[in-house]
């Protein structure tokens, strides 16, 4: 049985960009202004602060987990070890969700009510202070 799928073809950046026209496709390479630039290396703060805030959630959500029961099916030929079995599974749900429910509130108010929020006005005072100075700058908006 053969497939129809053919190899893939590997195509360079001088395949992609010869399609346009010469000198239609300008890159323009404009550097950040100092707001821009103070704004970037705070965001780049937060991020790393939240990389290495993250790490410790994870290691207690790991370290809290509950192991998972071993349980064989196939010795389970009564109602009383399949109901042990489903009683065993109700309460490993139970342990996981317990053990789940201390980081999840750290990552909660950690990054999604200070650090998500943190950034987001940083990058749109950042960004938007620059649009707006643009836009006042433009000739007749004077």
């Amino acid at each position: 049985m053969t497939s129809g799928a053919s190899k893939p073809t590997k195509i360079s950046k001088d395949d992609i960009l010869g399609n346009f026209p010469t000198g239609q496709l300008r890159l323009l390479k404009k550097r950040l202004t100092p707001l821009q630039s103070a704004g970037m290396k705070i965001v780049f703060g937060i991020s790393i602060f939240a990389f290495l805030a993250l790490i410790p959630i994870m290691v207690m959500w790991f370290s809290d987990k509950p192991s998972t029961p071993d349980i064989d099916l196939s010795s389970i030929t009564d109602t009383q070890t399949l109901a042990n079995a489903t009683k065993t599974i109700e309460l490993y749900k139970t342990a996981n969700e317990v053990a789940a429910d201390q980081p999840q509130k750290w990552f909660d108010n950690l990054f999604v009510k200070i650090l998500y929020p943190l950034s987001t006005l940083v990058l749109g005072y950042v960004f938007g202070a620059k649009t707006a100075s643009e836009t006042n700058n433009q000739p007749g908006n004077q």
